[in-house]
């Protein structure tokens, strides 16, 4: 198998696959990202050092970021954001202070 047959048959749609998994939350789809990025680097390690190379600094800079950590499994508070908008257009908040 050559460079270019590895990134057509492996790398682009283990990409793809991690993409549409890792934008998402939950500890199940950061399971199936890192699951395609793993299984990219397992196919590319035996064609091209330097693209498994690659794949290895994006899983580690996914890790990074934190995605399937443990805040994956706490709800999401967007309540916050608003509530702080809400006193910011209030009308009595320069009055208060």
């Amino acid at each position: 198998m050559t460079v270019a047959q590895g990134w057509i048959l492996a790398a682009i749609p283990a990409l793809a696959i991690a993409v549409i998994a890792l934008i998402g939350r939950g500890w199940w789809r950061a399971l199936i990202g890192y699951g395609a990025l793993l299984a990219a680097f397992g196919v590319l390690v035996t064609v091209d050092r330097a693209s498994a190379a690659l794949f290895a600094v994006l899983i580690a800079l996914v890790y990074a970021s934190g995605r399937g950590g443990r805040q994956e499994s706490e709800p999401f508070d967007g309540t916050a954001g608003s509530r702080a908008l809400q006193r910011a257009g209030d009308p009595g908040l320069l009055s208060r202070q």
